[in-house]
């Protein structure tokens, strides 16, 4: 199976050109997504990406990425809590028992439920896991070798990611704000 993977057109606009250079000044470490995909990839020309096999160690890619969205590799200062659930009062509860009720955080809605952002100590190692309720895994922490898609990339089912409800995002929050991981 190839690893290289072709785009309908490669767009002139990309959401990685426009919003990774501001991850980059954060210290944090975008990732392209490959149109239409939630997979890490690299732009090769005549409209195709080649997936990244090395995406968890390699800088980030400066050159552009035409029709790229954007993602973010975790663990480098920041844990993203994935709640995959549509239950919203399981989602409170669950969201409860990693923020305290009167901080806030950045969040993200994507295709099904929330995932939000905690903050880790520069130097310290978290290890992705799931906590799994009722015997599902409706909790993730993603972290070491894991990675996300940020709005505004589109979802495979062509709607958008977008940012939580209280407007925090990467792009208008102080990181030092957000809620330290604990666990």
């Amino acid at each position: 199976m190839s690893n290289v993977v072709p785009i309908q057109a490669a767009a002139s606009f990309s959401v990685y050109d426009q919003w990774a250079p501001l991850l980059r000044v954060l210290g944090l470490c975008p990732l392209p997504i490959i149109p239409n995909k939630k997979t890490p990839g690299e732009y090769v020309g005549c409209g195709r990406y080649r997936l990244l096999s090395d995406w968890t160690m390699r800088p980030p890619l400066t050159g552009p990425q035409p029709g790229a969205g954007i993602g973010l590799r975790l663990g480098e200062g920041l844990v993203g809590v994935d709640i995959d659930t549509d239950d919203e009062a399981l989602r409170a509860r669950l969201r409860s028992a990693f923020i305290p009720p009167e901080r806030q955080t950045i969040s993200r809605v994507g295709g099904r439920g929330e995932l939000f952002f905690l903050r880790v100590h520069r130097g310290r190692e978290v290890q992705s896991r799931r906590f799994p309720i009722d015997g599902r895994a409706v909790v993730e922490a993603l972290a070491l070798g894991r990675q996300c898609v940020l709005p505004p990339t589109i979802h495979p089912s062509g709607k958008p990611y977008r940012w939580g409800d209280n407007g925090w995002t990467f792009y208008n929050t102080d990181l030092d704000l957000l809620p330290e991981w604990l666990a």
